[in-house]
């Protein structure tokens, strides 16, 4: 599962877009607070975020995501040339610079989730659906 995160609408929509390729359940916040009461209900692999946003940024994210995780990845997608504090993104797997590009950001997205469970003969789902 990836967790998008950014307060702005369009900027969200364009990351969703590229990391869609990936077959891979997205869900989506506007601020790190709402990304982190999400990350507390789902399994989430990947979270790209911004980092400059109200209620709750995404250095903050970061570091809440990282006293009970250390495994999920987590990229900063932003604007600005550095963080507010030296360490403030010191806990993410990759920062990309706004603007960036698309192949990049799907390209890191990919190699920082785990692989996908490959479909049992039979044509079951994991969800226990079947192919049609």
């Amino acid at each position: 599962m990836i967790l998008v995160v950014d307060d702005s609408d369009a900027a969200r929509a364009l990351i969703v877009a590229i990391v869609a390729p990936l077959r891979r359940e997205i869900l989506e916040a506007a601020d790190g607070a709402a990304a982190w009461r999400l990350y507390q209900r789902y399994p989430i692999s990947l979270i790209v975020t911004d980092d400059r946003m109200p209620v709750m940024t995404g250095a903050e994210l970061v570091r809440e995501v990282r006293q009970v995780n250390r495994s999920t990845g987590i990229v900063i997608v932003t604007a600005f040339a550095a963080p507010v504090h030296a360490l403030d993104w010191s806990g993410c797997n990759a920062i990309l610079r706004k603007p960036f590009d698309a192949g990049r950001l799907l390209a890191l997205a990919e190699s920082l989730l785990p692989p996908l469970l490959a479909e049992p003969a039979g044509g079951r789902r994991a969800n226990g659906t079947h192919e049609p």
